[in-house]
């Protein structure tokens, strides 16, 4: 009586076990199918802080093939005024260094002068855009400028 309490307390965690395992392999595959894009295979950004106030802010993006258009969509840099972020300065895909045509990788820093002790928040938005559509990627930043 008590190996077959034993045997079924076994088998019940083998269960469990294998039902997480199969659990943890099904997200994963759903995740990474989610984040799959028909343009774009690789991104990059980072904001980084030079010194003197100065903020560099990069971006590279790696296009699945040549794309029509490809690199920063847009780029805005807020500081705070009061309770609200308030916009300093922004770029756009068609400002110098931000995009290229028929490439398939575009990869470019721009500096911003900041006032050193002030935190910044900066928006980058990647893109690729090939003749069956586009797709973009946008991550937010908080750099104290230094």
């Amino acid at each position: 009586m008590k190996e077959m309490f034993y045997l079924k307390r076994r088998y019940f965690r083998i269960c469990a076990v294998l039902l997480v395992l199969c659990s943890i392999f099904t997200s994963s595959a759903l995740a990474t199918e989610v984040r799959a894009s028909e343009q774009i295979r690789s991104y990059e950004m980072n904001v980084v802080q030079n010194g003197g106030g100065q903020l560099e802010i990069y971006f590279m993006i790696d296009g699945k093939n040549i794309m029509k258009r490809i690199g920063a969509r847009s780029i805005a840099v807020y500081e705070p005024s009061g309770t609200v972020w308030s916009k300093v300065v922004s770029y756009n895909q068609d400002d110098a260094g931000m995009s290229v045509s028929n490439d398939f990788h575009h990869s470019n820093s721009i500096l911003f002068n900041g006032t050193i002790g002030v935190q910044y928040q900066v928006v980058i938005t990647v893109f690729a855009q090939d003749s069956s559509g586009s797709d973009s990627r946008t991550q937010t930043f908080y750099v104290r400028a230094t």
